[in-house]
This record gives C-alpha cells, sequence and structure tokens, in this order.
C-alpha cells in the first residue's frame, strides 16, 4: 500500500508540473504578438515574452475606457464610457444602409428610418450625437447614434441613407470622414 501511495503522490506531482506547463505555453501563446522561446532561449526571445506579457497587462487595464463590450461573429467590441469617448475624434471610411434595414429594429430598440439622420457605430454610446464630415468636399452632418456597426473592416461608422445623401457619397457608397463627438447619452 505505501509503494501505491508514493507511486500516487509522485504522479500527481508530475501531472501538476505538466498542467502548470501547458498553462504557461497557452498563456503565452494567447498573447498577441508573443513568440515561443525556444529550448535555447536567447536574451531576445525571453524579451519578446516579457514585451508581450506586459502589452497583455496594459490591455488588460485599459479596458477601464470601456462602459461594456459585446460580440457579433466572434470579433469582441468594447464600447467607450463618457470619459473616454469625450476625447473621440476619428478619421476613416463611412457606409450608408438603407432600404434593406428600413423599419428593422436597432440596438437601441427603435425603428430604423433611412430618411432620418441616425448612424450606427461600434464603439460610441448609443444616444451619443456626433458631427461627421465628408474630408471630399468638406460637407458635415450632425447624427445621433441608435444602432451598432459597421461590422466590415476598416469602416468606422454607418450611416443612414439621409445622412450620406446630405455628405454627397450616397451614389458611391463610401466615403473617407472624420467623426467628432458632440454630446453623449
Amino acid at each position: 500500500m505505501k509503494r501505491f501511495n508514493n507511486f500516487l503522490q509522485r504522479y500527481v506531482s508530475i501531472a501538476r508540473l505538466q498542467l502548470l506547463a501547458l498553462l504557461a505555453l497557452l498563456t503565452i501563446s494567447a498573447v498577441p504578438g508573443a513568440t515561443m522561446a525556444k529550448s535555447s532561449a536567447t536574451k531576445k526571445s525571453r524579451h519578446a515574452v516579457r514585451k508581450a506579457v506586459y502589452t497583455q497587462r496594459h490591455v488588460k487595464s485599459s479596458k477601464a475606457a470601456y462602459k461594456y463590450a459585446y460580440n457579433v461573429r466572434g470579433q469582441r467590441y468594447y464600447v467607450l464610457n463618457r470619459r473616454s469617448a469625450k476625447s473621440y475624434e476619428k478619421v476613416g471610411i463611412a457606409s450608408w444602409y438603407g432600404k434593406r434595414f428600413h423599419g428593422r429594429k436597432t440596438a437601441n430598440g427603435e425603428r430604423y428610418n433611412m430618411f432620418t439622420m441616425t448612424a450606427a457605430s461600434k464603439v460610441l454610446p448609443l444616444g451619443s450625437v456626433v458631427r461627421v464630415t465628408n474630408l471630399i468636399n468638406k460637407k458635415t452632418v450632425v447624427v445621433r447614434i441608435n444602432d451598432r456597426g459597421p461590422f466590415v473592416k476598416r469602416r468606422i461608422i454607418d450611416l443612414s441613407y439621409a445622412a450620406a445623401k446630405k455628405l454627397g457619397y450616397h451614389m458611391k457608397g463610401i466615403a473617407r470622414v472624420k467623426v467628432d463627438v458632440i454630446k453623449f447619452a
């Protein structure tokens, strides 16, 4: 019986060590930009791992700038809180959405009307009012955020048909714009 207990204790100790090693490997591989250290660890690889762990901590602590998070198609998006959204100013691509979504419910529960001055944003709080400027022709509109989106890479805002028409890009579909927050929800 004593031999069996000794065997069991060794087996449990080895299993714990293997589990810890596996958790360490998973933690390092889950960090964006982290590189796995080879068996002959060099100073460079150790530095890369240290830097990646620091980056992960920094990202965790900076999440305080967000109000809450939501998932769409496996991607996680963070909505800015009031303090962070005050300084929100972004330049990027805007698109517009119209007939296909007309009459459907938006993220805040109201019905989408393509003839009102509304917009969808991934990161701004619902109910926020923003100024959108077309950087090509310098036309400006003020819209209220009432929906989530656009869930397409490199797009920062989805405008209603009416807003896109006022900005002069309703025929093209997309335009380069600047978004500034005016008022928060």
